[in-house]
């Protein structure tokens, strides 16, 4: 069984493969790890694409709600920034528990 083994490891085409799959799988720019954690990254990237797409059907449909109505587009500003007409004040009241 040890003369065997030994007789394998001493074969060239059996070295030259085995050091041609380190290569293949590790050591290669386009190594297989490589194309894994790039396919990981695609993915990730096709996630934000789809979560930006949303985000943009949802802002144009406010734009197209402000345009129509310039009284919505003072309220949003109101709302959401804080904004506020010259004579009046501001009370901000965060209910944290």
């Amino acid at each position: 069984m040890n003369k065997k083994i030994r007789r394998i490891l001493k074969n060239k085409y059996v070295i030259c493969t085995v050091l041609f799959l380190i290569l293949a799988f590790f050591v290669d720019d386009n190594s297989i790890m490589t194309s894994f954690s790039l396919k990981d990254k695609k993915e990730a990237m096709e996630n934000e694409k789809l979560f930006l797409e949303e985000a943009i059907k949802e802002d144009s449909i406010k734009i197209q709600i402000f345009k129509n109505n310039p009284a919505e587009y003072e309220k949003y500003a109101r709302e959401n920034y804080y904004m506020k007409r010259t004579n009046e004040d501001i009370i901000i009241i965060n209910r944290e528990k």
